[in-house]
C-alpha cells in the first residue's frame, strides 16, 4: 500500500476521478515524485548547472557590490599620515640651494628637532613620525649594467605612532624588528620583478650625496662599502595596487621601494646618500589641511616652512576611476551570464517539461485537472530550483574570499568567508521564481503549440523543394531565440575588436597619450648634470628633439585649487606638445589645462584664471590657450586629463628661483632605426633610459583589455548553445517529417541539406542584424572609454573581426546541424513511421 494509502478511487459514472487528500496534493506529488524519480539523472545535472550559473552570477554581483568602497575602505585603513611638514631652522632661514636644504635643512636630525618644537603638542595632531628618503643600490648580478640596481629607501628615523609601515597590506612574511639593524621590507612590485621572498639577503650600498645625479642617469658604482640585509616581508603600498610602467630599458632601476625602521637606520643611515627627511603628521578627523598648514607656519616660532606636500604617489580619482570601470565589467559579466542561464537552462528545463507534458491526456483521463497538471510541473520545477539554489548559495559563500577582483581585491586587507544576505536572497529567490515561471511559459506553450500544429502553413511555391523544407523547419521560438542570441554573440564580438583595436592604436601611438617623446633619461637634481646630458644627447645623430621636463604637485593654486603642473623647457630642436584643442603656451600670460582640469575649473579656452604660488606671494592672472593631452613622465600616477601646462618661466616666478629640470625627454629623428637609436640612448644614460608610457589611467584600463574578449567568448558559448538546441529541437520535432519524406524518396543528402539550410536561415539574420550594430557599439564605446580616460583618440573600425565572425558563426551552425542531423536520423526509418 505505501504512499498509495493515502488515495482512494470512486467510480463517478464511466470515469474514474481521484479522491484527493487536502485538495488534491498527494495525487500531484506522487506524480511529481514519480517524474523526479524516472528523471533523475537528467534533473540532478540540470540543478547543478543552474546552481553553478546562479552561483557565478550571484559572486559577480557580491565581488561588484564589495568593490563599490574599496578604495575609500583601503583609504581608512591605511590612513597613517594626512600630510608632510618641511622647514629650515631660525638660523638658517630659507634655504638657497638644494645641498644647503639638504644639509641644514630637512635632514634626520633637523626634521626630529622641527617635529618636537613646533609639531608635537598641538591640539589637532594626533601623531607624528620622522621619516625620510634614501637612496640605495642593491646588488643584482643579473642586471645588465653588471652590479646591480639603484632606487629609493623610505625609512623611519624614530618611533613610528602613525604606522607608517606596519599599517600597510602585509603580503607576506612580517614586518620587520624595529631594533633590528640588518632587517628590511620591500615593495610588492620589487618582490615580484626580483623575485624576492621572505628570508632572502639581499647587498646594499649607496652613494655620495655628490654623485646622485650621475649614479641615476650612468649607473655607476655605489661609493659605499655593500652590506648584507635579510628581507623579513613584502608589503602592498597604493603604488603597488596602481599599475606602474613597465618602460625601464636599463633595469638599473629598482622597481619599488625598500622600507626600513629605526634600527636600520641609526646603524647605516649616516652612509646612504639621502633626498632629504620630513615630518609625517596625522590630524584628527575633519581639519582642514589647508588652514592646519597654515597655522604651523604663523607659530613655528622663526622656523622657514617649506610647501606642505600631501602623499601624491597615487592619483585616487585614477584608482576609483579604474575599480569603477572593474565593477562595470564584473556586472557586465553578471548580466550576460544572467541571459546565458536563463536562456540555456530555460530552453533545457522547458525542454524536459514538454516531454514530461506528453503524459497530460493521460493524466487527464484519470481525473487530472488543468490546475492539477498547473500544480504539478510547478512543484516539479521548483524542486529542482530549490537544489539549484542551494548549489548557488554555497557557491556564492565559497567564492566570497575570492571577491572582489582586480584592483579592489589588492586593496583589501583581509580575504574571509562572508554571508552577504541581499545577495544569497536574491539570488536564491529569483532561482525559484525563475524555475517556476518556466514551468508555467512551458505548460502555455504545450497549448499554444498543439493549436498551431493544426494550422497549414504555406510556403512559397517557387522555392525548390529542399529550401522550401528548410524554411518551414526554421519557424517557431526556438530558432528565434537562437537567432536572436547569435546576433547579440556576433555584435559584441565585432564590438570587442572595435573597442580592442582602438585601445591598442593609441598604445602603439604615444603621441595619442600626450608622450610626444621616445625616451626619458635622467632623474636630476643638480644643473650642470643636466647640461653635461644635454651635451651627450646633442653629439648622438638619433636625437632630434630633446625637452627638460619640469613637473610639481604642490606648487600651484588655479582659480583656488590646487593643481599639479607639467612644463617643457626646450634644450635641443623643437618640444611638441600634444593639444586635443587649441594650442600650447608660449608666454608668461598664457597656460593649457588638462580636460578635467578645465571641466572642474569651469573653464575653457579664452577664459582667464589666476595662477598663485604656495612657496610665495606670487599671483598672475593667464589666459587659457588650449586644452592639453597630459604626460607625465616623471610621476608614474599621472593621467591624461589633471594638471595644466606652464611655460618654464612662470615655474621660476612659482618657485621663487631656478628650478632644474628632473628628466629629460628625447625624440628620435625621422628615419632613424629605433632599436639602434635606444641602443645608443642606452649606451649613455646606462641607469636611467626609459619608454615613454601611457598615463596611469591607460596603464589601467590594460588589465582589462581581455574584458571585451572574455564577454563575446561568453556570448558565443552562449549563442552555440543555443544553436544546438535550437536545431536539435527543430529536427527532434521534425523526425516523423523526415521520416516520410525520405519514404517519398528524399536522399540522405538532401535531409542533410535541409538541416543546414535550417540553420543557415537562423543565423543569416543574426549575421545582417549583428556586424552593423556591434560597429556602432563599439564605437559608442569607444567613444565613452576615451572621454572616460581623457584620450582624444577616435574608434578604429577594423575589418578582421567584422569578416571572420559572420565566417566563424556559419561555419560553426552548418557543423552544429550536420551533427543534429546525424543524431537525430539515425533512428529506423521503418521504426519511425510505425511509431506514427
Amino acid at each position: 500500500m505505501g504512499r498509495m494509502k493515502l488515495l482512494r478511487v470512486e467510480q463517478v459514472g464511466d470515469r474514474p476521478s481521484w479522491r484527493r487528500w487536502t485538495d488534491g496534493v498527494p495525487a500531484v506529488a506522487l506524480w511529481v515524485q514519480a517524474t523526479l524519480r524516472r528523471r533523475w539523472a537528467a534533473t540532478v545535472v540540470l540543478a547543478i548547472l543552474a546552481g553553478v550559473a546562479a552561483g557565478t552570477i550571484g559572486a559577480s554581483l557580491q565581488s561588484a557590490h564589495r568593490a563599490k568602497d574599496a578604495v575609500s575602505r583601503h583609504q581608512a585603513r591605511s590612513r597613517t599620515y594626512d600630510l608632510v611638514l618641511q622647514a629650515c631652522p631660525r638660523e638658517v632661514g630659507p634655504a638657497e640651494s638644494f645641498e644647503q636644504a639638504l644639509r641644514e635643512c630637512v635632514s634626520p636630525s633637523v626634521m626630529a628637532r622641527f617635529d618636537t618644537e613646533v609639531v608635537q603638542g598641538r591640539g589637532d595632531v594626533i601623531a607624528t613620525t620622522v621619516v625620510a628618503t634614501y637612496v640605495g643600490a642593491v646588488f643584482d648580478p643579473t642586471a645588465r649594467n653588471g652590479w646591480g640596481r639603484g632606487g629609493v629607501m623610505y625609512a623611519v628615523v624614530g618611533d613610528d605612532p602613525i604606522g607608517f609601515i606596519r599599517d600597510q597590506v602585509l603580503v607576506s612574511g612580517r614586518f620587520a624588528d624595529p631594533a633590528a639593524t640588518d632587517e628590511v621590507v620591500v615593495g610588492e612590485r620589487a618582490a615580484r620583478v626580483m623575485g624576492l621572498h621572505p628570508g632572502d639577503v639581499i647587498k646594499l650600498a649607496s652613494w655620495r650625496q655628490d654623485n646622485v645625479d650621475a649614479a641615476t642617469s650612468a649607473g655607476v658604482l655605489p661609493d659605499t662599502k655593500p652590506f648584507e640585509c635579510k628581507v623579513v616581508g613584502v608589503v602592498r603600498y597604493d603604488t603597488d595596487v596602481q599599475s606602474s610602467q613597465e618602460g625601464d630599458l636599463t633595469d638599473a632601476t629598482f622597481p619599488d621601494a625598500i622600507y626600513v625602521e629605526k634600527g636600520w637606520v641609526t646603524a647605516h643611515g649616516a652612509e646612504f646618500a639621502t633626498y632629504g627627511a620630513a615630518v609625517a603628521v596625522r590630524v584628527r578627523d575633519g581639519v582642514d589641511l589647508q588652514a592646519f598648514s597654515l597655522s604651523v607656519q604663523a607659530e613655528s616660532h622663526g622656523w622657514f616652512m617649506a610647501p606642505p606636500e600631501v602623499e601624491g604617489n597615487v592619483d585616487l580619482a585614477s584608482l576609483r576611476r579604474s575599480v569603477d570601470s572593474e565593477r562595470q565589467a564584473t556586472l557586465l559579466f553578471a548580466i550576460v551570464g544572467l541571459a546565458a542561464g536563463m536562456a540555456f537552462v530555460g530552453l533545457t528545463l522547458a525542454r524536459q517539461l514538454r516531454r514530461e507534458l506528453v503524459d497530460a491526456p493521460v493524466l487527464s483521463a484519470v481525473g487530472f485537472t488543468r490546475s492539477d497538471v498547473v500544480l504539478g510541473a510547478v512543484i516539479r520545477s521548483v524542486a529542482v530550483g530549490l537544489a539549484a539554489a542551494i548549489v548557488a548559495g554555497a557557491m556564492i559563500v565559497l567564492l566570497s574570499p575570492f571577491s572582489p577582483v582586480g584592483i579592489a581585491g589588492r586593496l583589501e586587507y583581509e580575504h574571509p568567508i562572508r554571508f552577504d544576505w541581499v545577495i544569497l536572497s536574491v539570488v536564491c529567490m529569483g532561482t525559484l521564481l525563475f524555475f517556476a515561471l518556466i514551468a508555467a511559459v512551458s505548460i502555455l506553450r504545450v497549448g499554444v503549440d498543439r493549436r498551431r500544429s493544426s494550422r497549414r502553413v504555406v510556403i512559397a511555391p517557387r522555392l525548390p523543394p529542399v529550401p522550401r523544407i528548410a524554411a518551414q523547419f526554421a519557424r517557431g521560438w526556438s530558432p528565434r531565440m537562437a537567432g536572436v542570441v547569435g546576433a547579440v554573440a556576433i555584435g559584441v564580438t565585432v564590438a570587442a575588436g572595435v573597442v580592442v583595436a582602438s585601445f591598442d592604436r593609441v598604445i602603439d601611438h604615444p603621441a595619442r597619450y600626450g608622450a610626444w617623446w621616445d625616451v626619458a633619461v635622467g632623474q636630476y637634481s643638480d644643473p650642470a648634470e643636466v647640461q653635461a646630458a644635454v651635451g651627450r644627447l646633442a653629439d648622438n645623430a638619433a636625437v632630434a628633439d630633446v625637452g627638460g621636463m619640469l613637473e610639481e604637485s604642490t606648487t600651484a593654486i588655479i582659480d583656488g585649487v590646487g593643481v599639479p603642473y607639467i612644463a617643457v623647457e626646450p634644450e635641443l630642436g623643437d618640444v611638441r606638445t600634444v593639444c586635443s584643442a587649441g594650442r600650447a603656451p608660449s608666454a608668461l600670460g598664457e597656460i593649457a589645462l588638462g580636460a578635467q582640469t578645465a571641466r572642474v575649473l569651469h573653464k575653457g579656452i579664452g577664459d582667464d584664471v589666476v595662477v598663485t604660488s604656495t612657496n610665495n606671494d606670487y599671483s598672475v592672472t593667464v589666459k587659457v590657450v588650449g586644452i592639453v593631452v597630459l604626460n607625465n613622465p616623471i610621476n608614474d600616477a599621472s593621467n591624461a586629463g589633471v594638471g595644466v601646462l606652464i611655460v618654464p618661466q612662470l615655474v621660476g616666478k612659482l618657485a621663487d628661483g631656478t628650478v632644474t629640470p628632473q628628466s629629460l625627454v628625447v625624440r628620435f629623428a625621422s628615419g632613424v632605426d629605433r632599436k639602434v637609436a635606444i641602443a645608443s640612448i642606452v649606451r649613455d644614460f646606462g641607469g636611467s633610459t626609459r619608454l615613454a608610457g601611457p598615463p596611469g589611467d591607460l596603464r589601467n584600463l590594460q588589465r582589462l583589455r581581455s574584458v571585451p574578449w572574455l564577454l563575446a567568448s561568453l556570448i558565443v558559448v552562449l549563442a552555440l548553445a543555443s544553436l544546438v538546441h535550437a536545431l536539435v529541437t527543430m529536427l527532434q520535432r521534425h523526425r516523423q517529417d523526415l521520416a516520410v519524406l525520405a519514404a517519398l524518396g528524399m536522399t540522405t543528402h538532401q535531409r542533410r541539406r535541409v538541416g543546414v539550410g535550417s540553420g543557415l536561415l537562423v543565423i543569416g539574420l543574426s549575421v545582417v542584424i549583428g556586424v552593423p550594430a556591434g560597429l556602432v557599439v563599439g564605437r559608442l564605446v569607444w567613444r565613452v572609454v576615451a572621454r572616460r580616460v581623457f584620450i582624444p583618440s577616435g574608434p578604429v573600425m577594423p575589418w578582421l573581426p567584422a569578416v571572420l565572425a559572420p565566417v566563424a558563426a556559419a561555419t560553426a551552425t552548418a557543423l552544429v546541424a550536420l551533427i543534429a542531423n546525424r543524431l537525430v536520423t539515425r533512428r529506423v526509418l521503418t521504426a519511425e513511421l510505425r511509431s506514427q
